[in-house]
């Protein structure tokens, strides 16, 4: 684990630049894969990345993923569209809200509970840090 948020989409400009890495299966089911290649009588090649070697992170996390759809059919799909439907205000990258142009609670040094923040009532904690609303049009 690496304490990232980020998915390998279907074309991938590597980070360095020099290599796009083209999955064209990328949006098919593994299982369906599967099914398709012993059909057509293919042989499935094991190697050192995928989920066939036992003990693998990997295996864990289809096992993880299994195990969800089970209880909740149709959470892959769901993880899926996830990846392609993110708010951004409601991750917790200062810098990615900053680049986007979204407001920061706290931003102008005043309290976010009450203007001039003199409101005589028991303050709350403040929320500096949190996006608020988008600047701009």
């Amino acid at each position: 684990f690496s304490g990232q948020l980020k998915a390998m989409p279907p074309k991938l400009l590597c980070d360095e630049g020099d290599i796009v890495v083209i999955r064209p299966l990328a949006y098919c089911a593994e299982d369906d894969l599967g099914a398709h290649a012993a059909e057509l009588g293919l042989p499935v090649v094991a190697c050192s990345l995928c989920s066939t070697q036992p003990g693998s992170q990997r295996r864990a996390v289809g096992e993880l993923l299994a195990g969800l759809d089970a209880q909740h059919p149709g959470v892959r799909a769901s993880l899926l569209a996830a990846l392609r439907n993110v708010r951004p205000s409601h991750l917790l990258d200062v810098r990615l809200w900053k680049a986007l142009g979204l407001a920061v609670a706290g931003d102008d040094g005043e309290s976010d509970w009450a203007p001039g923040g003199q409101s005589g009532a028991t303050p709350r904690p403040q929320a500096a840090g949190h996006p608020v609303s988008r600047n701009g049009p």
